[in-house]
């Protein structure tokens, strides 16, 4: 709410027709009289004179010209109508008053019918000088009001009309009878006198917004006050003067008593109006201060959004890099180092597509305020946004101290995290970069260890690295390589392999696996899945990747049984983003469909980490999965954190032993401890397991000698495109 609220200029409009309708009326009862003869409609009291005939007219014309101004009457015509009539107004009063001035008749002093009140010939039913004078003055307000740049004068006009007839009002009242008797048949009638108050006032409520008129019509509480003391000052006076005049005529009390009695009235009377006013001020003061608290909280809030993180109340990036700039130039002048540490925490987008968005801004709070427990006062604490936070460190006296910072931020990230019953883990990957010695300005090193950050998750997360110049060319070539990635889905430039399912019992074919792999379009040389799968997950590019990969394992496996072949099972890995997506199994139901595939033929591999991740909502999706006729696969099992109270409600159909555990197979004593286990475990859930990574005829012996059903490995084959794929196995198959 404004404090001066918006003009409304209907209300207003609405009063003008009244007056209009109020003008029209008396006329009509005026020349009732004089059309039936009616004295009383005429003359209603002594004193009162008639309304000439003539006066009539000319007050009626202005009624209906102003009606016709105001409100929906916008029509040409109607303007133009308006418009004539204000015209004649203005010349029944020009005509009228060239009579008087020049002594003259021009025989319109009667122009309906005869005056039946005239006490004589001399100008009968002729208006008076001051009707004459008011008929000029309110046509040409009226033909002011028709142009806008003459309409503020026309307000002008009007007021100046209604003061001269509130006079002669007053004059009446006060019965001064040289004031409003000119001669005998130009005395003005008190209906006249009503008419031009009524007709000049609503000239000036139909430009309430122009002008001075403004200062009483405006919505504000300034013209709420201006309303109430208007009247006051004009009414007042006026009626206790008449009532002093009228008391002192009939002896009721000497002139000294009535004037105190009205000195009195009109201080009350002031006084209570004023009180009035002021208590309407008063609420207004109240409001205005109101208002400017709260224009001046609505800017503090401003500033800190425009500073500060929403979410965790942190310092954003624009306040991040102003307080990097004053360090670098408060630590030049002492020759000192500034160190910044880029933060990006390690799976927490599965957090959000698990568990909600909710649940995930609870944690980010949680991180914020654990980063702030670990660092001084005088260092930052930021987030960029997403799960990306900045610490601030600064004054370091060695790159060391930024190092023992970095671990225990990394501490702190990876406590449980509780969230409504659960408990949740996180890791983090830090890049460190230090000024003055990786770089001078603020958004060098900003770069610089965002830089650090990306090989710090290339290592394998959760870890520390100090910036240093090679990083720079690794991040770039990532931005490179996720830039084809998104080409390459575009063009559809990516390749499926596969690599085959060998019994361990006759060495013969059972399955193949659908292993995606990626040669850039621009003609550089292949990007190895080591390097462009993290890229995808992290990107998000992975889900399309994934969905492209599924639809075109379904369709070759598809085109290989038309063409004759055995049919075997394809295997296909599945991301935790892809798992987690929400409508995963219509995307495998959707791939079956349209590529005609059997679903028996179908083979899903998860990750035992993803599983866990979110047990109960693996387990459900495993059994929708398997109620399409789909079989599942624990992918890298063994490598996760299964406990065996869940391990006993896996319900995959398949567990397939990472390969770190088959490498050093058979002279570790630990893997080979590890992975007869893992055979024993599977045999006695009813679950087939598959070794994969096999390389050596050791490696083969000793899983065919401990009861391994499936091994696949380069042993046996590398991944091979389709063709040769199909050529090379065409025999066994």
């Amino acid at each position: 709410m404004d404090y001066f609220p918006s003009f409304s200029p209907d209300r207003y409009s609405r009063y003008a027709q009244l007056l209009c309708l109020s003008v029209l009326g008396i006329c009509a009862l005026g020349f009732a009289g004089w059309l039936w003869y009616g004295p009383i409609l005429t003359l209603p009291g002594a004193g009162f004179y008639q309304m000439k005939v003539n006066t009539v007219i000319g007050l009626a014309c202005g009624a209906v010209s102003l009606w016709l101004f105001i409100g929906k009457h916008r029509r040409p015509a109607a303007r133009r109508t308006s418009q004539a009539l204000a015209a004649a107004m203005v010349a029944l009063g020009a005509i009228n008053l060239a009579q008087y001035l020049f002594g003259i008749d021009i025989g319109i002093d009667e122009l309906l019918l005869p005056d039946p009140f005239a006490h004589g010939p001399q100008l009968p039913g002729r208006p008076s000088v001051p009707t004459s004078c008011g008929f000029i003055a309110a046509g040409a307000a009226l033909l002011m009001l028709q142009q806008k740049r003459w309409n503020a004068r026309a307000a002008k006009l009007a007021a100046v009309s209604v003061c001269a007839w509130l006079g002669l009002a007053i004059a009446y009242l006060y019965g001064l009878a040289s004031i409003y008797r000119f001669n005998a048949y130009g005395g003005v009638a008190i209906p006249t006198i009503t008419c031009f108050i009524l007709l000049n006032a609503g000239i000036l409520l139909a430009q309430a917004q122009q002008g001075f008129m403004f200062y009483f019509t405006n919505r504000s509480y300034a013209g709420l006050a201006a309303r109430r003391l208007l009247p006051t000052a004009v009414l007042a006076p006026v009626l206790l003067n008449w009532l002093v005049l009228l008391g002192h005529e009939v002896e009721m009390f000497d002139i000294r008593t009535a004037l105190a009695i009205e000195t009195i009235i009109i201080a009350l009377v002031l006084t209570l109006v004023i009180g009035w006013c002021a208590r309407s001020l008063l609420a207004f003061e109240r409001l205005v201060s109101i208002k400017q608290s709260e224009k001046v909280q609505a800017l503090e809030k401003a500033a800190r959004l425009a500073h500060y993180d929403a979410l965790t109340g942190l310092p954003n990036r624009v306040l991040l890099n102003e307080r990097l700039g004053e360090a670098i130039k408060a630590t030049g002048r002492k020759a000192g180092s500034v160190s910044l540490l880029f933060i990006d925490l390690d799976r927490f987008k599965p957090i959000n597509d698990t568990h909600g968005h909710q649940a995930g801004d609870s944690v980010l709070i949680q991180i914020g305020q654990r980063l702030r427990e670990v660092v001084r006062e005088t260092d930052t604490v930021a987030r960029l946004g997403g799960d990306e936070f900045v610490v601030l460190l600064a004054e370091t006296r060695a790159a060391d101290d930024a190092g023992l910072i970095a671990g225990k931020l990394i501490t702190a990230i990876e406590q449980p995290y509780k969230v409504g019953e659960e408990e949740m883990y996180l890791s983090a990957s830090i890049g460190i970069s230090v000024f003055p010695k990786d770089g001078m300005e603020p958004q060098t090193l900003m770069e610089h260890a965002d830089a650090a950050m990306y090989y710090a998750k290339s290592l394998g997360k959760r870890n520390y690295q100090f910036y240093a110049p090679h990083m720079t060319h690794e991040a770039v070539r990532r931005a490179s390589i996720e830039r084809q990635i998104r080409m390459a889905l575009d063009d559809s430039a990516f390749v499926v392999e596969y690599q085959p399912k060998v019994s361990v019992s006759n060495g013969r074919l059972i399955g193949v696996e659908a292993l995606v792999r990626f040669k850039p379009v621009d003609g550089r040389p292949p990007v190895s899945p080591v390097e462009f799968i993290p890229i995808a997950e992290e990107s998000g590019l992975i889900v399309p990747l994934g969905r492209w990969v599924l639809m075109e394992a379904c369709r070759q496996n598809k085109a290989w049984q038309d063409a004759g072949y055995l049919p075997l099972p394809v295997s296909v890995n599945v991301s935790a983003a892809q798992f987690r997506s929400g409508n995963f199994a219509d995307i495998v139901h959707t791939a079956l469909k349209s590529t005609g595939l059997s679903p028996a033929y179908l083979d899903l591999e998860i990750t035992e980490t993803t599983v866990m991740q979110n047990f109960d909502y693996a387990i459900g999706l495993m059994r929708q999965l398997q109620g399409l006729g789909v079989s599942v696969s624990i992918d890298d099992f063994g490598t996760g954190s299964s406990s065996l109270s869940k391990l006993k409600l896996f319900s995959a159909d398949t567990l397939k032993i990472d390969r770190s555990f088959i490498r050093d197979l058979p002279h570790d004593r630990d893997d080979a401890a590890i992975t007869c286990a893992i055979i024993d475990l599977a045999r006695n859930l009813n679950q087939r397991v598959i070794a994969e990574g096999v390389e050596t005829q050791e490696q083969f012996a000793f899983l065919q000698e401990h009861g391994c059903d499936e091994v696949q490995g380069f042993y046996f084959s590398a991944p091979l495109p389709a063709e040769k794929f199909e050529s090379m196995y065409a025999r066994q198959w």
